[in-house]
């Protein structure tokens, strides 16, 4: 008889462990249950929680650590030349609620920051008239920039960035910019949004102390939440995103909460009502091949092994650790003492039958958590849905309701993953879903408006789906295209056309024109293809991206090129190519000129012949010598 000196089983369930979802959505016992935020009244109760938390899960490959201390902007026409009647403002998913990013214009002053390795700058550019348009001021400090009116808001980036401080400049005199407040990061940037006068931070760090004080606010006991996760889940509860409310003139923080998690795929979503932020948990993949061997260890084993591995199973006095120890080290002895034939044979029927175990109970096994907060009084409510989230596109609300679009499964499992839409009303319930949808793809692109949601996935075809949402209880597919290749963002610009920046079947750049204006029947109206181009930033920025409704021309960088391209008669045609010195990043308009931004220059072009008509450099500055 054969021996097996390595266990086969054993190495097959470590390769079926790395790839199955390692993420899980909930049962339905756990959809009730699953994950819940739990606020507290004192200290000693957040560290007794913390700590009965940190004993149960200690050795879950030591992921606890808890320690507590002590659209277009349209102006009063004025000069052609010299004053700005017109300006774009940046590409942001809901209308009202500014998003921070590299480059700002207010018309009459644009601030760019181009941070890379070598320089921290942000540059002050007189715009108009073209022919004095100038650097005027370069500040040395960089990162995500607000402007609102004559305040600029410059927020530090993550990385190798130095500066760690949020300041806010008068810029009313940009020769002359005048600090009016400025606050310490004190963390991680993660995201931002700005809605009437008022920025929303997310920052992140690496440990909880309390007393927790941000910027001198001191944030109550009350306002910090722990999320209650089931013991499916891998999740680690050290790390607190301080979410705060900061008046943009003076500075002052307004409200502040904590929300401790491992949230590495955290996503925010503001509405002109709502702050929301997600949960993207992780499967616990080594216990829930436990449960499945509790479950099944009399099929596969004789009754003298399974019961020894169900009483291990059973035992609450030792740790998932150590059962996996000693399950392993019962089925290894097991399999020394098989014929390679049937070691060979029982891993090919544990194989199938934890992937048959998977596929059953396939909405229980990926979960996002959602955390929703009030911008009045900073009240919070939760929920869970299946699956996770692409980007902030997956999730609009609108008449109160939030809806989301949701993906089951990633690259691991391309097969067996599907596509869902939930439907929760104010107080976070699902009241519709729209689960199933296209197995074996995935969510590439996501736009809500209104009552319909447009969803891409993809796996060898292009499938957009038009999903009528006007019926919250009961969302439906109204039509479907199929097309080769694939967006990953999607543009409205009116009349019932969609730009999709993607990929065509042979993976180069592409540019389609949808039409939804029949619902039922979405249509592909032209595509451009970029030829030896493989690379976007709008592919999945979508500040990159720019649509000039008044000349019907949208920009797109790719490496050194800005490309403009026209939409005319339902069809693309590229009116410019306008190649740079170095990596184009961005592009705006004021008046009838388009600013296209690189690392080391500014094109002025001429909306209505496509000249160049100025080159603005910017100047060379070594951060070693800079005055951060």
């Amino acid at each position: 008889m054969k021996k097996i000196t390595l266990p086969v089983i054993i190495l097959t369930i470590l390769l079926l462990l790395s790839g199955c979802v390692n993420r899980i959505e909930t049962s339905e016992n756990i959809a009730s249950n699953g994950f819940k935020l739990m606020s507290f009244s004192s200290e000693e109760e957040l560290q007794e929680k913390l700590n009965e938390l940190l004993e149960k899960e200690i050795n879950d490959y030591d992921r606890f650590s808890v320690k507590l201390g002590v659209a277009d902007q349209v102006l009063e026409k004025g000069s052609y030349a010299s004053e700005p009647y017109r300006y774009s403002e940046t590409n942001v998913q809901v209308k009202g609620i500014d998003e921070a990013d590299i480059v700002k214009t207010n018309g009459r002053v644009i601030a760019f920051s181009p941070s890379s390795w070598y320089t921290e700058s942000t540059y002050l550019v007189k715009p108009l008239p073209i022919t004095d348009a100038k650097v005027i001021k370069t500040l040395h400090k960089s990162g995500y920039l607000y402007l609102n009116n004559d305040l600029l808001i410059l927020l530090p980036q993550t990385s190798y960035y130095y500066q760690k401080e949020i300041v806010a400049y008068n810029i009313s005199n940009p020769e002359n910019p005048k600090i009016v407040w400025s606050l310490d990061l004190n963390g991680s940037y993660v995201d931002s949004r700005l809605h009437n006068g008022k920025l929303y931070l997310v920052v992140s760090q690496n440990k909880l102390k309390y007393p927790l004080t941000w910027n001198n606010y001191k944030i109550p006991i009350k306002n910090i939440y722990l999320p209650i996760i089931p013991p499916e889940y891998r999740f680690s509860y050290h790390i607190p995103y301080i979410i705060s409310k900061i008046d943009i003139e003076s500075g002052k923080i307004e409200n502040a909460l904590v929300l401790l998690g491992n949230t590495y795929d955290t996503i925010l979503y503001l509405s002109p009502n709502n702050l929301y932020l997600t949960y993207n948990l992780e499967m616990n993949e080594e216990k829930l091949f436990l449960k499945f061997i509790q479950q099944n260890a009399g099929k596969y084993f004789p009754s003298t092994i399974a019961n020894k591995l169900n009483r291990i199973l059973s035992n609450k006095d030792f740790s998932e650790e150590s059962k996996v120890r000693e399950i392993r080290r019962i089925m290894r002895n097991y399999f020394y003492f098989s014929s390679s034939e049937e070691a060979h044979n029982l891993e090919n029927q544990i194989n199938n039958d934890f992937e048959q175990f998977l596929e059953k109970n396939w909405e229980k096994y990926e979960i996002t958590g959602i955390a929703k907060i009030d911008l009045d009084e900073f009240k919070i409510t939760y929920a869970n849905v299946s699956g996770h989230l692409l980007n902030s596109f997956a999730m609009d609300e609108y008449k109160g309701y939030l809806r989301l679009a949701t993906t089951i499964g990633d690259w691991r499992t391309r097969d067996k993953m599907t596509n869902n839409i939930y439907v929760l009303d104010k107080n976070l319930k699902t009241v519709g879903k729209l689960t199933g949808l296209e197995k074996g793809e995935r969510i590439y692109a996501v736009r809500f408006i209104e009552d319909k949601a447009y969803l891409v996935t993809y796996q060898e075809t292009d499938p957009l789906l038009v999903i009528d949402l006007s019926n919250p209880f009961k969302p439906k597919i109204l039509g479907e295209l199929k097309i080769p290749g694939f967006s990953t963002y999607l543009h409205p610009i009116g009349n019932n056309l969609f730009i999709g920046i993607g990929k065509s079947e042979d993976m180069y750049l592409k540019v389609s024109l949808f039409d939804v204006s029949d619902f039922e029947n979405p249509k592909e109206l032209d595509k451009y293809v970029l030829k030896d181009e493989w690379w976007s930033p709008a592919l999945y920025e979508h500040h990159a991206f720019l649509w000039d409704d008044k000349y019907k021309v949208l920009f797109l960088p790719v490496n050194e090129h800005a490309y403009i391209f026209q939409i005319n008669n339902n069809k693309i045609k590229m009116v410019k190519d306008d190649e740079h010195e170095s990596e184009v990043l961005r592009a705006l308009f004021i008046n009838d000129y388009m600013y296209t931004f690189s690392y080391d220059e500014i094109h002025i072009l001429n909306e209505k012949i496509w000249n160049i008509e100025k080159t603005i450099k910017f100047p060379k500055v070594n951060i070693i010598y800079q005055k951060i």
